[in-house]
């Protein structure tokens, strides 16, 4: 199907991907050890809402303490439901933006009839014909469902295209970011439904806007591309280093230590270790030393869905995480 708009894919974006790719799989590594807290995620949550608010420029010395503690509720519960909303059904980004406007606005969760909206617009254009928004979005939603493009430029296109139809008089660029925030959760890890990555945006906003405002110019987004991987980049290296500071481990018994100091990068079988250690009691070998080296996080299996497979091989797991 036709692209909504033109892009041209740099270098920099691919290595930028393939970067973040990495990551991700190092955060998946940690945290198949030791699942992120729901300390950590409520404070993402908190960082996010407070992040989005900001960059949408509802900030707490702009609007009434009534009106920020409304506005702050109504992300915090319009993020969970684009957690679990069916994102190619183009009815629920009408019901994320009546969750977002509630108390707000007589018109949340509708498209606007007007030429007007109540914000600004980065892509500094005539606004599209009301008239032709409901068409305007189906064909977004049929290009987000159906192109065959990487999740990041999924999310990045759904957001810019936001800001160029605006299809509702408020709140278009809060609901933008939480639709394309959905998007990556879905379509490229989980982890971005509580990773803070629009601090990132944070300091970069008139960069930003200049880059949407040049690429509408010149019907080519790649510079927004670059942009978006190279914030996401930072805020998945960031939450990287904050795990890798982290405690992950419980106190480690002298058997699990002496199985880990034989160990370097490779795959192991249990009768490999089991020489290597010097032990002979494949069920002594199994509960003091591979059981609890596997239970506590400091090796992994490498076939974790068949735990007696006969390929079975075990992996020293800090040794993937630090490559």
């Amino acid at each position: 199907m036709n692209r909504p708009f033109n892009y041209t894919i740099s270098d920099n974006f691919v290595l930028t991907i393939s970067q973040i790719s990495r990551d991700l799989e190092k955060i998946s590594q940690y945290t198949r050890v030791m699942p992120i807290s729901s300390g950590i995620k409520k404070s993402c949550d908190i960082r996010n809402v407070q992040a989005v608010l900001r960059l949408s420029g509802y900030t707490a010395d702009r609007l009434t303490e009534k009106e920020y503690a409304i506005r702050t509720g109504n992300i915090s519960r319009a993020m969970e439901f684009a957690g679990t909303a069916d994102l190619s059904d183009i009815s629920a980004c009408c019901q994320l933006h009546a969750l977002l406007m509630d108390g707000l606005s007589s018109d949340a969760g509708s498209f606007r009839t007007g030429r007007h909206v109540r914000e600004s617009t980065p892509a500094s254009r005539v606004l599209p014909s009301a008239s032709t928004i409901p068409q305007l979005m189906r064909d977004l939603f049929e290009w987000t469902q159906k192109a065959k493009v990487h999740p990041v430029i999924r999310a990045a296109v759904f957001f810019v295209r936001c800001c160029i139809i605006m299809p509702f008089p408020d709140g278009n660029m809060l609901f933008a970011r939480i639709w394309a925030r959905a998007l990556l959760s879905s379509g490229y890890d989980p982890i971005f439904q509580y990773l803070p990555f629009e601090e990132k945006w944070i300091g970069h906003e008139s960069e930003y806007d200049i880059k949407i405002r040049g690429s509408v110019h010149y019907q080519d987004y790649g510079d927004i591309l670059d942009f978006w991987a190279d914030r996401i980049s930072e805020s998945v290296q960031d939450f990287l280093s904050s795990l890798d500071t982290a405690p992950r481990h419980p106190a480690m018994s002298s058997s699990v230590q002496k199985l880990l100091e034989v160990m370097d990068e490779k795959a192991y079988s249990t009768k490999e270790l089991m020489a290597m250690t010097g032990l002979k009691h494949r069920q002594t070998f199994r509960d003091n030393y591979l059981l609890p080296a596997i239970r506590d996080g400091y090796i992994r299996m490498t076939v974790p869905d068949k735990p007696n497979s006969r390929n079975q091989k075990y992996v020293r797991t800090m040794d993937e995480v630090r490559q």
